[in-house]
């Protein structure tokens, strides 16, 4: 409650990466590294990121309305994990690619990619329905779905990770340049000073007095001066 109510909004976030145990954390380690590329691919690494997030957000959000009602949720607890993000590839998968062919590991059955999503989503409304003892973590894992689902039609809604990632890319361009053109500003100064140092010995010391070093000085400084011109 604290992460909405009390504004401590990161909560909605670091709780994604703590985990109750090693299946569960098992669980969706596997579910996104089987399913994560798929949704990296279609997304971008930027947005991927962001719907990761906000799935993973949207299960923490569902999961503190309900708890608020005791009669919805009973036996509330503390929640961790990633499972909302799990489950919000999950259903993006479903609904990008419904017919790839899937091979669940226990027991080894074969089954579409829409179906598998299904069959977790049932399993997860059944366990809420019946008040379960993950009945919460169940509600976090329809939360992330639920918003799964809806950015995968309204994708458009994540398009300010494209533009922040768009300034950012314009800015640190800008700031490349900005930091080559003081490098050549500053070796074109010291090439000139140079420049005007071997001029003057010339002057009091005739050019066959010149090293051999600032003979290839003035030889770059005159290519330099050609190509600028």
């Amino acid at each position: 409650e604290q992460g909405i109510f009390g504004l401590q909004i990161w909560r909605l976030f670091t709780y994604q990466f703590l985990h109750d145990g090693f299946f569960h954390l098992l669980f969706n380690m596997m579910v996104i590294y089987f399913f994560g590329p798929l949704m990296e691919k279609w997304w971008g690494s930027r947005r991927f990121l962001a719907f990761y997030l906000l799935c993973g957000a949207s299960g923490a959000v569902v999961y503190t309305l309900l708890a608020l009602v005791p009669e919805l949720l009973p036996g509330v607890g503390l929640m961790v994990g990633a499972s909302g993000c799990a489950f919000g590839i999950l259903v993006g998968c479903a609904v990008l690619y419904p017919h790839q062919r899937v091979m669940l590991l226990i027991p080894p059955i074969p089954l579409s990619m829409r179906t598998l999503a299904l069959l977790f989503l049932g399993i997860a409304t059944l366990s809420l329905l019946a008040g379960a003892r993950n009945a919460g973590g169940e509600a976090a894992h329809l939360g992330g779905a639920a918003l799964g689902f809806l950015l995968i039609k309204y994708p458009h809604w994540l398009s300010f990770s494209s533009r922040m990632s768009l300034s950012r890319l314009r800015a640190a361009q800008e700031n490349r340049e900005h930091r080559s053109d003081e490098r050549q500003m500053r070796r074109t100064e010291q090439l000139d000073k140079e420049v005007d140092r071997i001029l003057s010995k010339v002057k009091e010391q005739g050019i066959h007095n010149l090293s051999a070093a600032e003979k290839r000085t003035l030889q770059r400084a005159t290519n330099h001066q050609r190509h600028v011109g």
